[in-house]
């Protein structure tokens, strides 16, 4: 029987199998594996067809090619987005809608309120909220105001919420021996927010996958992302530079407030004091060292000179109830 072996001048990667007088018909494969089946292999008439076969199929066929190249695109792409990771991120954060935030607070601050009792004395929300709207006077335009709560913990404590929220521990106002020294907290907080520190911080978790979320609209996706990350808020601390971002961006906050940032340094040296005997205090954790922080804020302070600030009307500090914890 007389084969004819060859490679199909449409597509290299099909071989043909027919009979010289019937050129029009005949079988094709795409395996080549079949070249090599004894009933084929051992035929001494079609050794030269064989090799020709072969030797032009060599290398990579088209169909691989087209498999490693759509692979190598997407390691390239995935590559991309995670060196560049964080700029994507905060590009993404800061274009979400409000509503979106809005939505992750709620969701943490329901947690909240069924794990800690919320502080309602008059002397403590009153103090508070005197401070609080200050510090919102001083954001920049189009921010929302932000709301300020004390929980009843007695720890020198306070963290930012998504959506706004800025919650004060009881013994952070306790420790404060002035309405300025409170202020220069609430500053710092207030920055985390302003720079979306929280969502950012949240954001980065999930690297390149939440980014090709946002690209491809999956939006609902997203809010169950993070949403099931701000449920664990505690465990999100800030990386050194967003809090060293933090306490620049707090002061500047406090200057524009006309608000004395005397207040933060002198809390500042008070949380130093305070470090003494503490290994890993949580207030402090991935934070700068407090010695260069409070290097960077007299800096900033002696740079202003000599000027006066709009003080705060008399008001009474709480009282001291319950026990008391530094950290």
């Amino acid at each position: 029987m007389r084969l004819e072996i060859r490679l199909d001048p449409q597509d290299a990667e099909r071989i043909l199998f027919s009979h010289p007088h019937f050129p029009n018909s005949g079988i094709a494969t795409y395996d080549s594996e079949i070249l090599k089946h004894p009933t084929i292999s051992s035929r001494t008439d079609l050794k030269s067809q064989i090799e020709a076969a072969r030797s032009t199929r060599e290398g990579p066929s088209k169909h691989g090619l087209l498999v490693y190249g759509v692979i190598g695109t997407i390691v390239a792409l995935l590559a991309i987005l995670w060196v560049g990771n964080n700029a994507i991120l905060n590009y993404i954060v800061h274009r979400l809608p409000p509503s979106f935030e809005d939505e992750i607070g709620k969701s943490v601050m329901m947690e909240i309120r069924e794990r800690f009792t919320f502080v309602m004395e008059p002397a403590y929300t009153n103090y508070l909220g005197v401070v609080g709207k200050r510090m919102n006077a001083a954001m920049p335009k189009g921010t929302k105001e932000f709301r300020y709560y004390v929980i009843d913990v007695p720890i020198v404590n306070a963290f930012a919420v998504p959506g706004g929220y800025v919650l004060v521990c009881r013994g952070l106002i306790d420790q404060a021996e002035s309405p300025e020294e409170l202020a220069g907290v609430l500053a710092h907080e207030c920055a985390h927010l302003t720079q979306k520190h929280t969502m950012r911080r949240i954001a980065g978790t999930h690297g390149p996958g939440l980014v090709m979320k946002y690209f491809f609209g999956q939006h609902n996706s997203m809010l169950t992302v993070f949403a099931g990350a701000a449920a664990h808020l505690g465990q999100q601390r800030y990386s050194r530079t967003q809090e060293a971002e933090a306490d620049d961006l707090g002061f500047d906050y406090l200057v524009s407030a006309d608000i004395n940032p005397a207040g933060m340094v002198t809390f500042f040296k008070k949380v130093k004091a305070m470090e003494r005997g503490y290994s890993d205090p949580t207030f402090l954790r991935s934070h700068p060292p407090t010695e260069e922080r409070l290097e960077m804020m007299e800096k900033k302070l002696e740079a202003l000179g000599k000027r006066k600030y709009k003080p705060f009307p008399s008001l009474k500090k709480p009282e001291i109830t319950g026990e008391k914890e530094l950290f």
